[in-house]
């Protein structure tokens, strides 16, 4: 059985602007389905890596028509159906990962590359947040938990608050190495033209595109 067999997914009233997904004849339904059956595959390559699932608290994902980024938190992923609707042979990331050969922009690539990688970006935001913020009674529960994650995690306190917090950074390291287990695999279904990190040459005459 799915482990999102009851998730919340909203959708739009409207189905004939978003076509050409995976063929001329796509619809929101087989959208939603093919984002779930992807993050599925996710899962898959996180068991892999001994990486607990059970502790992924993915809740509602939201497709909207709304004129903004794509977005993610602890329990709920956002897209923006303006993304699946973008046909640009490339998929750009944010500058501080942009050039990095797994999870770096992607160039001459399909359409249906770059919506893998953003449905790997998004929901390594999720599995991130779920795994590494906590909030914490006291100091030593705290450093307990950055031993057991042998990562350099940031432990800070509010001033007028009693409990100790983990809370990392939305692009930070502990993102990183989640979305970095998620593009290897997206990486693997590129097309042979793609490069990633780096633009290819202007006479390199290979092309992207399907629809």
């Amino acid at each position: 059985m799915s482990k999102y067999k009851y998730l919340n997914i909203e959708m739009p009233f409207s189905h004939n602007k978003y076509q050409n997904f995976i063929n001329k004849d796509s619809s929101l339904e087989e959208i939603k389905d093919y984002t779930l059956s992807l993050i599925e595959s996710f899962n898959k390559k996180l068991l892999e890596k001994k990486i607990d699932i059970s502790i992924i608290n993915l809740t509602k994902i939201q497709f909207s028509t709304k004129p903004v980024r794509s977005n993610a938190s602890d329990n709920k992923i956002r897209f923006h159906l303006g993304c699946y609707l973008n046909i640009t042979p490339f998929y750009e990331e944010y500058p501080s990962m942009n050039k990095d050969s797994i999870i770096g922009g992607i160039y001459n690539c399909t359409f249906q590359d770059k919506i893998n990688a953003l449905i790997a970006h998004e929901y390594s935001h999720v599995v991130a947040m779920s795994l590494f913020d906590n909030v914490f009674k006291s100091m030593e529960d705290a450093e307990n938990f950055q031993k057991e994650t042998n990562l350099p995690l940031i432990i800070f306190k509010y001033p007028h608050f009693p409990e100790y917090i983990i809370k990392i950074k939305p692009h930070g390291f502990e993102f990183q190495y989640i979305y970095k287990i998620l593009r290897i695999y997206t990486n693997s279904l590129l097309a042979k033209s793609a490069t990633i990190g780096k633009k290819k040459l202007k006479n390199d005459k290979e092309t992207i595109l399907k629809n």
